[in-house]
Order: structure tokens, then sequence, then C-alpha cells
């Protein structure tokens, strides 16, 4: 594993890590205050015509999700189903 594969893979976790424990925050804080409204935030994305929206009441879903892509990238870019003698079948 390369050194910037491991750096990717531990930014990845550690983004998964905090945005579980900001979600567990919002879930306490709901229950606690009842009286307090949440509503969703929308988040909008539009790349090259293509549009994506999310809406949310967890603030953290949406840093869990970019630290598992974070993770996915790192997985792939190691290349585990390579050979690590450098032979190809």
């Amino acid at each position: 594993m390369d050194r910037a594969q491991l750096i990717i893979m531990v930014c990845g976790a550690i983004l998964i890590i905090f945005g579980l424990g900001l979600i567990a925050v919002q879930m306490w804080v709901q229950v606690t205050t009842p009286e307090m409204e949440f509503r969703p935030r929308g988040i909008g994305l539009e790349t090259m015509g293509t549009k994506a929206s999310v809406n949310t009441t967890y603030v953290g879903l949406i840093i869990v999700v970019v630290g598992a892509f974070l993770e996915i990238v790192g997985y792939l870019a190691s290349k585990p189903w390579k050979s690590s003698s450098g032979k190809d079948s």
C-alpha cells in the first residue's frame, strides 16, 4: 500500500467516525429537546448536465458518505486483485 493510499483511507475512516459521532449527538439533541423542529437541509450538485440532490436531517450522514467514498477510492487504488509477483495470467 502506498503512502498516499494510506492517507486517503485513514482520512476516510476519520470522516466516518466523525460523521457517526455527529449523527449520535444530533439524535441525542432531538430526543432530549422535542420542542425543537429539525428541517431537512437540501444540497444540490450539478456536473456536466447530471443533477443530484440530497435532503437529510442528519448532517453527519453526508460526512459518512464522503468518508465511505474515500475508503472505496483508497481500496480500489491499491489494486488488491492484481498479483503481487507482477506476472499476468
